[in-house]
């Protein structure tokens, strides 16, 4: 009786060993998947962050480069204007900076408001040109240069010209500026008299 309870016992200690194997085959074949699956999710998160950061790396070129130019068009000593892109609470964000002398600013007080106007004018530029579907020909601006200083009006004058001409824009701009008028081809007048506006 105990021999033949043994060999029961003995039979019972097989399959689970058997079973206790096939365990050990099953998590072996996880473990080769997971480890396969993660080198994969690794090399597709390598692959990721290397086009996101040519990505910004273009982006940075593409949005800094006209307003540069723009800027050292206008001024002797000019800004050099730049984007960085900066990680920032699990997002990355764009900070907008002027570089002079190797010095980086915030532009606002410290580099004066004339050059973040011209500034401001590229970039609408260059995100009119980013557009998809293309917009039309067409850029409005109202009152753009209110910091504009006076001796390099003219010249802002001649870049809005050499902007529109080398971008095939029109460029529509209300303005009280008499001086800015001078780079217009067409001038229309607004006069308000009696509650009605006249146009001449």
């Amino acid at each position: 009786m105990e021999l033949k309870y043994f060999r029961y016992a003995i039979e019972q200690l097989k399959k689970d060993k058997s079973k206790l194997i096939q365990q050990i085959e099953d998590l072996k074949k996880e473990i080769t998947n997971s480890i396969e699956k993660n080198d994969i999710i690794k090399e597709s998160d390598f692959i990721i962050q290397t086009v996101a950061k040519q990505t910004q790396q273009k982006l940075e070129f593409g949005l800094s480069s006209l307003p540069s130019n723009a800027l050292s068009f206008v001024y002797t000593i000019p800004y050099t204007f730049k984007v960085k892109f900066l990680p920032r609470r699990g997002k990355t964000e764009a900070d907008l900076i002027f570089e002079k002398n190797g010095i980086e600013f915030k532009p606002g007080k410290r580099t004066g408001y004339g050059p973040v106007d011209i500034a401001t004018l590229a970039l609408r530029l260059v995100i009119y040109k980013l557009k998809k579907p293309k917009l039309r020909n067409i850029l409005l601006l109202d009152e753009p240069f209110p910091s504009i200083d006076i001796k390099v009006q003219t010249l802002v004058c001649q870049l809005l010209q050499d902007l529109a001409v080398n971008n095939n824009i029109q460029i529509i701009m209300i303005t009280h500026n008499e001086r800015l008028m001078e780079a217009a081809d067409k001038i229309y007048k607004v006069e308000k008299k009696n509650e009605i506006s006249i146009v001449e």
